[in-house]
């Protein structure tokens, strides 16, 4: 309802987020910035592509050019939810991985790579329901990731919090096989 409105704070969340990052890069060198922008819910995002495109991408861009220009070689958006239709324009803005890959909201790393290819790092994509079944249920779903795993560009975790439900054993037998299929043994 209010466009000037948005552009003003897109702006000055662009400009705030480049000005307190500048001094901080000064005296360090980070191997990833992460924006935390829960952009979906479980069935899509909040705002469409023409809105993101309008009032998010041109900052968006500016700040990732900002940070590859410091020297921080990967920049990624943690987004719950299915934010798939808006991937094309992160890529476009230079973003480079994607997390926490919500499985219940239907943001499969499997598809995502056949879809977007190595240019889209994908970072999650562990189902946390499944962690809740037991370890043949997690063997099972670790090694349907085992392909990504191998191609590269991918690291699993957990797609958001652990629930209350997976018990302790469950979750020190992930721990234990997500170790082997990283060392490739699964």
């Amino acid at each position: 309802d209010q466009p000037a409105m948005m552009h003003e704070m897109m702006e000055f969340y662009a400009e705030f987020t480049m000005q307190v990052a500048a001094p901080v890069l000064k005296e360090i060198a980070p191997d990833y910035f992460i924006f935390a922008e829960d952009l979906a819910m479980k069935t899509g995002p909040l705002l469409g592509p023409a809105q993101f495109k309008e009032f998010i991408f041109p900052r968006l861009r500016r700040v990732v050019d900002f940070f590859h220009a410091q020297g921080i070689p990967h920049v990624g958006i943690d987004s719950d939810g299915n934010c798939e239709v808006l991937i094309p324009l992160m890529l476009d803005a230079g973003i480079d991985f994607l997390w926490p890959l919500e499985r219940a909201a239907d943001m499969d790393p499997l598809k995502l790579r056949q879809k977007f290819g190595r240019s889209l790092r994908l970072w999650g994509g562990v189902d946390k329901r499944v962690l809740a079944e037991g370890p043949q249920a997690i063997d099972r779903h670790l090694r349907e990731l085992a392909p990504l795993v191998e191609e590269g560009g991918f690291i699993p975790t957990v797609d958001h919090l652990v629930p209350p439900d997976v018990s302790l054993e469950n979750f020190r037998h992930y721990m234990r096989r997500k170790g082997e299929l990283l060392a490739g043994k699964i």
